[in-house]
């Protein structure tokens, strides 16, 4: 999702190597797996929503 495997690319590689090595890494990686996981929580709870709003159509037809 991220990392080397984004990052596979052999004209890529060296560069996301240093910028690993940089101070804002850490914080811009626990970012980037913030945001993801939240993006993932949004996407199951629209799912459950989805779910209610179609059984209460079911229910009214």
């Amino acid at each position: 999702m991220y990392g080397g495997l984004a990052h596979a690319n052999e004209d890529k590689e060296p560069r996301y190597r240093e910028w690993m090595k940089g101070e804002a890494a850490p914080i811009m990686q626990f970012l980037f797996e913030d945001i993801a996981a939240q993006i993932l929580q949004r996407a199951g709870s629209y799912y459950m929503m989805n779910q209610r709003t179609i059984a209460v159509l079911e229910a009214i037809r």
